[in-house]
């Protein structure tokens, strides 16, 4: 600096904040003044001295983005921020060439990333998946490492990250829905991810257990999604007559961080013979002429079922009709307004051998067009 005035006592004065770390040596040079005429101007006199100038102390605090705990697999996005403590000077903090790294207890999990910056701090961040349910809760810390003129933080007070296990649920189902004593069942299970971020299938197991017989079926992985992973299997033989109560049961391949689940146990007591119904319309439906509803009923093997009463629903209506030697039930119904309709043909008998079936087609009725003669 240069022309700084002296004050009445004779003293003048500097400040600075520009001073790196170092050791400054300081030299202060009076230039005299100009005489006034007839005198002698004084001798101008220089003095000296050294400045040392450390680093400013920093002090690091650290944040999550899921303080109440995260499942396995979740991203988890941790924040520090760097702040210049007391004698640091406010404004100066720099963050060039600096680094923050985060740690799970002694383990680094990495550096974070410049987020933003204000008159007196820097803030970082670093995101993971990384973190286990069985080394829950993980004791997350950050340390400032400094700079050319920014001392290192030392390591910040540490936070605890709970993580759970990644929650499933599993459901089941059935083909046919109603077990049956002369066809294999099919059963399937779909496990669904509730809760975290996790592969279901990595060594994972999918067991239906008859918990009446206690015979055990293994599931076969039919297909997979990011959240989903479905698990069937068909039995080698028919179910014998019963009852049976089947549950399916889901087994992670980390049963650390993933739990497992089981559906809600499906029993049916008393298992019957297989049916099903096939219906069909005829070929051209027009309002005012009757439509023909024709329902196929069979057993297992494709066996005509003969005097079952099948039901069909029409717009609203209810009818019935008896299967023929060849399992054929037949309705007409006389739509009075075009439209889609849909209609129902079912079988249903609790007394009956067989198991209750159903099955819908949509019709399309388009309105019949008079002729002008």
């Amino acid at each position: 600096a240069s022309g700084v005035a002296l004050n009445a006592a004779g003293q003048a004065s500097y400040t600075t904040t520009a001073a790196q770390v170092a050791t400054h040596a300081i030299t202060a040079t009076y230039s005299g003044f100009t005489p006034v005429t007839g005198t002698t101007n004084a001798v101008g006199t220089a003095g000296s001295m050294s400045q040392a100038v450390s680093k400013a102390l920093t002090t690091t605090t650290v944040t999550s983005s899921l303080p109440g705990g995260s499942f396995f697999g979740n991203s988890v996005k941790f924040t520090a921020v760097v702040s210049i403590t007391s004698p640091g000077t406010p404004g100066m903090l720099t963050t060039t060439g600096a680094t923050v790294t985060f740690k799970d207890g002694g383990t680094t999990l990495g550096n974070g990333v410049l987020l933003s910056t204000t008159v007196n701090t820097a803030t970082y961040t670093f995101t993971t998946t990384a973190l286990t349910a069985s080394g829950s809760p993980h004791a997350i810390t950050a340390t400032y490492n400094g700079s050319t003129n920014f001392a290192a933080s030392g390591q910040s007070p540490a936070i605890n990250q709970a993580v759970s296990q990644a929650v499933t649920q599993t459901t089941m189902t059935s083909t046919p829905a109603q077990w049956a004593s002369d066809v294999n069942t099919k059963f399937t299970a779909t496990v669904t991810l509730v809760s975290g971020a996790a592969s279901l299938t990595a060594g994972a197991s999918m067991i239906f257990k008859d918990t009446v017989t206690n015979i055990r079926y293994t599931g076969v992985l039919a297909s997979t999604t990011a959240t989903t992973a479905i698990y069937s299997v068909t039995t080698a033989t028919p179910l014998t007559a019963g009852p049976h109560i089947i549950v399916a049961t889901y087994t992670s391949g980390n049963p650390a961080n993933i739990a497992g689940s089981s559906s809600a146990p499906q029993c049916q007591p008393i298992v019957r013979k297989f049916s099903s119904i096939a219906l069909t319309a005829s070929a051209t439906s027009m309002t005012t002429t009757p439509v023909t509803f024709t329902a196929t009923f069979s057993g297992a093997g494709g066996v005509p079922l003969a005097n079952k009463t099948i039901t069909f629903t029409i717009n609203g209506g209810t009818y019935t009709a008896t299967t023929n030697a060849s399992g054929v039930a037949t309705v007409s119904h006389t739509f009075t307004t075009a439209g889609t309709y849909s209609v129902t043909a079912s079988y249903s008998d609790q007394l009956s051998a067989y198991i209750d079936a159903s099955t819908s087609l949509s019709t399309v009725v388009k309105a019949k067009v008079g002729r002008i003669s």
